[in-house]
Formats: structure tokens, C-alpha cells, sequence
């Protein structure tokens, strides 16, 4: 894994304190909404890699055939 820039270190300190401050619920509804972003990232990046691959327009050949 590559190193963080300092820009990047520095958000971590400011997001840690600000967690640091909240509630624990308030906490929960952040890890809540972090992570529903990390799927939906995750689902983007691979939607993106298979068009670039062309691994989307394979598999719809293939179904087509089928």
C-alpha cells in the first residue's frame, strides 16, 4: 500500500478529531454512511475497469449468443 501524501495525513488527524467529538450515535451514522460510500465506490471502479478491459461489451456478445 502506498504511503499517504501529508495533505492526506493531515485530513486523518481532522476527521479523527471530529469523531473524537461525537456521539456515539452520531459515530454510528457516519460509519453507516462511510460505508455505503465505499460500496457504491467499489461498484464504480468496476463498472469502470470492466468497460476499459472490455470485459462489458464481452460479456453482453455472449449473452446475445446465448
Amino acid at each position: 500500500m502506498e504511503e499517504l501524501t501529508l495533505e492526506q495525513e493531515l485530513e486523518l488527524v481532522v476527521f479523527d478529531k471530529k469523531v473524537d467529538m461525537m456521539s456515539a450515535d452520531q459515530a454510528r451514522d457516519l460509519l453507516k454512511k462511510v460505508h455505503r460510500t465505499m460500496i457504491i465506490r467499489e461498484a464504480m471502479y468496476k463498472a469502470i475497469l470492466k468497460k476499459s478491459l472490455g470485459v462489458e461489451d464481452y460479456q453482453q456478445n455472449i449473452n446475445r449468443q446465448l
